[in-house]
């Protein structure tokens, strides 16, 4: 997964440059996400279907393979997909909304498949058979995830498509790669830029450590059953809502970087808070001990998704600071480097979480209710160790954010005074019935 994560991370600002400078009657980029529709799928199927034949050492290389594919082909659909937020609306918190509504598909539909992993695809049988640590589910799992991927990602381009002709088409030129790699060089060389790239990557490790310990904490130190842990998933659903809701509200209100800052401070806050009191003896247990941390699961759901709505609008304010200083619209590059640097440490935090369950000697195919206490103990204070390092670095990174709402709004005066076209400014896509100028758009 390290190796797949860092491979990702390098093709990353290729294919954001590519999709920047494409010229196409389907514009820059929509060819590459509706290619990346078939083979996005096949892959992420493939992983669940090994072939019976594989020896076990061919099986490692079989499933690299399948990771590689799978990352290279979603990067063709999630880098162009994601760049369309700033073509589409140049509004300060318009933006917010734009991709909080965006993360809160991504995090539901995540949480949907956990809620079919276990109560559907993994389902716990009487005779205690089945479960996470049975193979069997997981052939249906690839291949009804796999579909989903595949009607997703065309919905999302084809819904997507009648602007094609109102959003920015690049120059027509020829970039020798010496060329190539300068503009890069030029983009990427921006204080705002970096701040808020860095602290994207910190608060990945973070997650990355978390993502990769979290069915540890929910099934051995805090005993929940397979169905209690789906139930969490499922009421972090509305929760995710809640939070893409208020993030534009709290964005016009405060301002992008206090948004950023408090809330995820106080998320962090909140997750901390159920590990402690339990190391404590101070909370309940049995139902009124699931109350609680479905409890806390919600409201730092909620304020977590507020502060992860908010960075990627920050890093799409970039844009504009960016083409003030080159002159070049250059969204997929942005977005790209930005998810390289994520990309790089999550890999990372995967890594730590992997150096943890081995350093505290977590035992090997180990059946909830039978780990030490010890053990379990040593893993939390570890995991709490590591998340408070991680989300906590990337909010005080964050605090040095220069671009504000006033700074956004010159740079859009700037690049108007010069002719720049920019997307409309209202924060909301028009019908295609409405004034679709270039100078509208």
């Amino acid at each position: 997964m390290m190796i797949a994560a860092i491979f990702d991370a390098l093709v990353d600002p290729f294919v954001g440059q590519v999709s920047d400078n494409l010229r196409t009657r389907w514009g820059r980029r929509h060819p590459l996400m509706y290619a990346a529709a078939l083979p996005t799928a096949l892959a992420y199927f493939l992983i669940w279907s090994p072939p019976d034949f594989l020896s076990p050492s061919a099986l490692p290389l079989y499933l690299l393979g399948c990771l590689l594919v799978l990352r290279f082909c979603d990067t063709l659909f999630e880098l162009p997909a994601v760049s369309l937020a700033p073509e589409l609306t140049s509004d300060y918190a318009g933006r917010t909304g734009l991709i909080a509504v965006r993360r809160a598909f991504e995090m539901g539909g995540g949480y949907l498949m956990v809620l079919a992993g276990y109560e559907w695809f993994m389902r716990e049988t009487a005779n205690g058979g089945g479960g996470v640590s049975s193979p069997e589910g997981y052939h249906m799992l690839g291949l009804v995830g796999g579909l989903m991927i595949f009607s997703t990602i065309l919905v999302s381009t084809y819904s997507t498509h009648r602007f094609i002709p109102f959003l920015s088409s690049p120059p027509q030129r020829k970039l020798a790669f010496r060329d190539f790699l300068r503009e890069m060089k030029q983009t990427l060389d921006n204080k705002a830029f970096i701040i808020i790239a860095a602290a994207g990557a910190i608060y990945a490790t973070g997650v990355g450590v978390t993502q990769s310990l979290q069915v540890y904490l929910n099934l051995y130190f805090w005993g929940l059953s397979q169905g209690q842990v789906a139930l969490l998933a499922t009421i972090q659903i509305p929760a995710s809502l809640l939070g893409v809701a208020l993030a534009p509200v709290l964005v016009r209100r405060y301002g992008k970087k206090f948004t950023a800052i408090l809330f995820p401070a106080l998320a962090l806050t909140t997750t901390l808070a159920s590990p402690t009191l339990q190391l404590l003896g101070l909370l309940p247990e049995g139902s009124a001990l699931f109350a609680y941390l479905a409890t806390e699961a919600v409201i730092s759901q909620v304020m977590f998704v507020i502060g992860v709505a908010t960075v990627p609008s920050m890093v799409a304010d970039v844009v504009e600071e960016s083409e003030v200083r080159t002159g070049r619209r250059s969204e997929g590059l942005v977005f790209s480097a930005d998810n390289m640097a994520r990309k790089f440490v999550s890999s990372f935090g995967v890594f730590i979480a992997g150096l943890i369950l081995t350093f505290v000697a977590f035992p090997v195919r180990a059946h909830p209710g039978q780990v030490d206490g010890d053990v379990l103990n040593h893993l939390v204070l570890m995991w709490m160790g590591s998340i408070t390092l991680f989300i906590g670095g990337s909010i005080v990174v964050v605090s040095f954010f220069p671009i504000t709402r006033e700074r956004h709004e010159n740079n859009l005066r700037i690049l108007a005074e010069r002719g720049a076209p920019l997307p409309a400014d209202d924060g909301a896509l028009l019908p295609p019935d409405e004034d679709l100028s270039p100078r509208r758009i």
